[in-house]
């Protein structure tokens, strides 16, 4: 029995190595990571959008900051989870983040499409960004009400 226990042990912790526990312990560096990306989109991806820079604006949702974003929206949503405060769900904060995501390559692609009509294509851009500044506005509801712990 010892052998098996033993083994078992040391099985268990080989298998440690390859599984990623998320420390719910410290939400302090959680929060200010959310904080960060949460003043990165009102501030820096707002003045993009108006600047109709949507290649920028599209690798700044990929880069930097976004870089950990996803795994301390989960750890959060864990914590919270955790301590029985009230539920805020992945898709509440991730949604309007893949929302953003996918307008800013319409940007792009508006800016990118040559020929058509002129004014009809500065109404539809003009339209994006509406759509975007929305996006952007739920996703600082949605961060907000994650934080708030």
């Amino acid at each position: 029995r010892a052998r098996t226990r033993l083994a078992g042990s040391k099985k268990e912790r080989g298998l440690a190595r390859y599984i990623r526990r998320k420390d719910t312990t410290s939400i302090e560096a959680y929060k200010a990571d959310i904080l960060e990306a949460k003043t990165e989109v009102g501030s820096v991806l707002s003045e993009l959008v108006k600047a109709d820079d949507y290649e920028k604006g599209q690798a700044l949702l990929r880069e930097g900051t976004f870089k950990t974003f996803r795994n301390s929206v989960r750890a959060i949503v864990t914590y919270r989870s955790l301590k029985s405060l009230e539920e805020v769900t992945l898709q509440d904060v991730f949604k309007p983040l893949e929302k953003m995501d996918g307008l800013m390559k319409t940007g792009v692609n508006l800016k990118q499409e040559e020929g058509g009509d002129g004014e009809a294509k500065k109404a539809e851009l003009a339209t994006t960004q509406e759509s975007i500044f929305r996006a952007i506005g739920d996703f600082q509801d949605a961060t907000q009400k994650l934080i708030e712990v």
